[in-house]
């Protein structure tokens, strides 16, 4: 299934949208058929040559009329021209159109890569254009090239060809035909409908579909980062969380952090000021002129490979010596300094960038932080296995190897689940207050999300630690400048969604 957190190319999301496919022969025979049904009304239209015939329309060069005839008719033609059924499923909306659905109807978009609007899949067929057939003769080719035909049906049992030849006349034929064989002509081929999309690296840095599915979904479902988007979206406009792209920046020989890049996508969120009511960047850099904005959620820790002792165990980070983290999970590299931040960046005309909101620690807390340590991980072991490929190996080659780590880290997060669950079964024999990191029923995590929508938009409530038992609670600003303690009908957000509050320290 696509996933509507993560960007697609618009090919990907309506693959019908497309009109430099080629279905081949398989579309070519059902278009043959129909030529050879109008050819009983008009004799002349299925000739190899001659005024009337199909390949003088698309040629006036009677020398390559037979060679444009038979790449039409003889299927087994060495050059034939391409065709596809052309058939838009898709509309396309620009953000400021999409945030004016329904959040029903919002959240079953696809996001565009690279560009700033959403597709809506599957949109009402009698609002989209009519499908058509597009038969197109390569302009490398001396025959017809430049000659294209375009077969549209105008009725149950009729359709007409629009014919453009290779000199620039246009010829159009109508005719009838069987219902069941034009329906076969505008059908949709299996292939067209497969929902599966396998997304696989090219460029350095980059990740596997699956991996970023996962990555996508710890920041969702652990993190609660959509609340940051709904938080940030326009007035009465509902924005999911939707990523454009994620990146992973590792080199071990500069000795940098290993850090996951995820930049949210435009029609999801452009700028992060407004989540703790952060003076607008305008207003703060009034001399610079600002042309476009980006936020980026991020996953960081050290990521120095390990040692390996004699004895086949590791040894400590070259950094953080004996202070090295010993996580089972995700062996082979320092887990230290696990940390997510969220950022927006916003740039000038001259593409200078200057940081709005930063947040450094979304509070990555138990599950949570391990959870974390296995994507980054995760990306790091697919980077290093599949950078020597690109571009010298085959393509199934790199989908081979990252389909294997991706494999092993399915096993670890089903094993960092089953932990989570542990952790409720555990919260359930309690006294019945829950441990900060344990994760409420998706029911009781949408009030959480709601909850933390109103706070985040009021602005009054930031993060405290607790100077005595160094815990980590919520407090609101009351009117005479006093704090409270959020009470404890509210408290349980402090466990889920405290990381998306203002820092002590923050001032806007």
């Amino acid at each position: 299934m696509l996933n509507p957190l993560i960007a697609y190319s618009y090919t990907a999301i309506d693959p019908c949208a497309d009109d430099g496919r080629d279905e081949g022969e398989v579309r070519l025979s059902l278009l043959r058929k129909f030529l050879n049904v109008l050819g009983t009304a008009l004799p002349a239209l299925c000739e190899p040559e001659g005024d009337g015939s199909l390949s003088a329309m698309l040629t006036q060069t009677r020398a390559y009329q037979r060679g444009v005839h038979a790449s039409i008719f003889d299927s087994n033609a060495s050059v034939k021209p391409r065709i596809c059924l052309v058939a838009p499923s898709a509309l396309i909306l620009p953000p400021s159109v999409a945030d004016t659905l329904e959040t029903k109807e919002r959240v079953k978009c696809i996001p565009i890569s690279r560009e700033r609007g959403v597709a809506y899949p599957n949109f009402p067929g009698t609002n989209m254009p009519a499908p058509k057939v597009a038969l197109t003769f390569p302009k490398k080719d001396s025959a017809g090239g430049g000659a294209y035909v375009e077969v549209a049906r105008t009725g149950a049992e009729s359709a007409k060809l629009s014919i453009f030849s290779s000199n620039g006349t246009r010829r159009s034929v109508a005719g009838t035909a069987p219902r069941k064989l034009l329906d076969r002509l505008f059908r949709r081929m299996l292939i067209e409908d497969a929902s599966v999309i396998g997304i696989y690296p090219k460029l350095i840095g980059e990740i596997p579909g699956s991996l970023m599915h996962a990555v996508a979904d710890f920041w969702q479902k652990q993190l609660r980062c959509h609340v940051v988007a709904s938080v940030c979206a326009p007035e009465r406009a509902t924005r999911p969380l939707a990523f454009e792209s994620m990146i992973l920046k590792y080199d071990g020989a500069t000795h940098k952090k290993a850090a996951l890049r995820c930049r949210l996508h435009p029609s999801s969120c452009e700028c992060a000021c407004g989540l703790w009511h952060s003076t607008p960047i305008s207003v703060r850099k009034p001399s610079e002129r600002f042309v476009n904005s980006e936020v980026e959620l991020t996953i960081k820790m050290c990521g120095r490979t390990l040692p390996v002792e004699p004895d086949g165990t590791f040894g400590n980070c070259p950094l953080h010596g004996a202070n090295t983290p010993r996580c089972a999970i995700a062996l082979g590299f320092c887990c230290a300094d696990t940390q997510a931040t969220l950022g927006c960046s916003h740039f000038t005309e001259k593409k200078r960038p200057h940081s709005g909101l930063y947040n450094p620690d979304l509070r990555l807390i138990g599950l949570n932080q391990l959870h974390a340590r296995v994507l980054l991980a995760t990306a790091i072991r697919a980077t290093n296995r599949t950078l020597p490929m690109l571009g010298k190996r085959p393509r199934e080659e790199v989908e081979e190897v990252c389909d294997r780590v991706v494999d092993v880290m399915k096993c670890w997060l089903e094993e960092v689940g089953q932990m989570r669950e542990a952790e409720v079964r555990d919260a359930a024999t309690t006294s019945g207050d829950a441990a900060p990191n344990v994760r409420a029923s998706d029911v009781e995590m949408c009030k959480l999300d709601m909850l933390a929508h109103d706070m985040l938009t009021a602005g009054k409530t930031k993060r405290y630690r607790r100077p005595t038992t160094k815990e980590d609670v919520l407090r609101t600003e009351n009117d005479d400048g006093s704090f409270t303690i959020l009470s404890v009908d509210k408290a349980a957000i402090a466990g889920t969604h405290a990381g998306l509050f203002p820092l002590p320290s923050f001032k806007n």
